[in-house]
């Protein structure tokens, strides 16, 4: 029977990715439609009609304000091996 430990320290460079770093554009219908002034609302319109036009209505990118996002971590494992065959 054998017996061991094992210690590590793990050290990785860690960059977030809650939205993409490129940028997404998302385009609204509402960039197209007519205001109707009795209802006070938009009517009709088209997504596809907004993106031809290139009208984007909302732009979101993700910037990393951090250069040095790490993270370090002490591991540590034991084990027991068997040697009968």
């Amino acid at each position: 029977m054998k017996f061991g430990a094992d210690l590590r320290f793990a050290h990785n460079l860690r960059f977030p990715s809650d939205a993409n770093r490129t940028g997404e554009l998302t385009f609204s219908h509402k960039q197209t439609s007519l205001y109707d002034p009795v209802s006070q609302s938009n009517t009709g319109g088209l997504d596809l009609a907004s993106f031809l036009l290139g009208d984007v209505s909302h732009f979101e990118r993700f910037a990393s304000v951090s250069q040095t996002a790490s993270e370090s971590q002490k591991r540590f494992f034991l084990y027991a091996q068997d040697n009968s065959g």
